[in-house]
């Protein structure tokens, strides 16, 4: 029997909550060993690009990253914005088509030990050999940053993001397809951490599958500029 909340369909309403990112919020996940994966990999996100976000020359959607360990989902460059994965060596020009401005969309990234794959809206658009192996780091874990925000250059997300799904199987075409528009149980097989970002206020968010404390807004456990604000969209 398929669990309730998979039959929960995220396009049932005009508008759902989301966190927004102005760049320079955080959102983090403690350190957990289970976020070290082997060498297989799917990150999978709404995002709601804005226009803004071509400012910065990096924007993170998921990091764990640090020097060549680690994985994320970011997208690379300005004029020629371009969403990539952990080692990917050039990923796909992302703005116009087939990611709009101003409207969600479902982004995929899968990694095999040989061959890695972006996916958009639950259709493969671009693969490429895997070029090094996953190496683990007890990082913590960023949604719409990374462990580097702070940095000279800011390289955090600019827009909405809602529904971040991490599993340690490179899930198929068909598996992403037809879960992307699905609420999850959180004990899905693979699951390894999984944040629908429904609370619509609060400081923190749930890890569904209860492999981790779950995520903090911002700084503190108070209110703070670095917070990303809660919306509807």
């Amino acid at each position: 029997m398929v669990p309730i909340a998979a039959l929960v369909l995220l396009t049932a309403s005009p508008a759902h909550p989301a966190l927004w990112f102005n760049g320079h919020s955080t959102l983090t996940i403690r350190p957990a060993q289970i976020l070290n994966v082997g060498q297989n990999l799917t990150i999978e996100a709404w995002v709601w690009p804005s226009p803004e976000t071509s400012k910065n020359a990096f924007t993170y959607i998921v990091s764990k990253n640090q020097g060549v360990t680690g994985y994320g989902l970011v997208t690379v460059g300005r004029e020629d914005k371009r969403l990539e994965g952990t080692g990917f060596p050039r990923g796909i020009d992302l703005f116009g088509n087939p990611v709009q401005i101003g409207r969600w969309s479902h982004v995929a990234f899968v990694k095999t030990e040989t061959t890695s794959y972006l996916y958009v809206n639950g259709k493969l658009v671009h693969k490429a050999a895997t070029p090094f192996q996953l190496q683990p780091n007890d990082q913590q874990l960023c949604i719409g940053s990374s462990p580097f925000n702070n940095g000279p250059e800011p390289c955090g997300w600019i827009g909405g993001i809602k529904e971040v799904r991490i599993w340690n199987t490179a899930r198929t075409e068909r598996q992403i397809r037809r879960n992307r528009d699905r609420r999850l149980s959180g004990h899905e097989k693979g699951l390894i951490v999984y944040f629908p970002i429904n609370e619509a206020k609060g400081q923190r968010i749930e890890d569904r599958t209860g492999h981790t404390s779950g995520g903090r807004l911002g700084e503190s456990f108070d209110s703070d500029a670095a917070d990303p604000i809660w919306v509807r969209l």
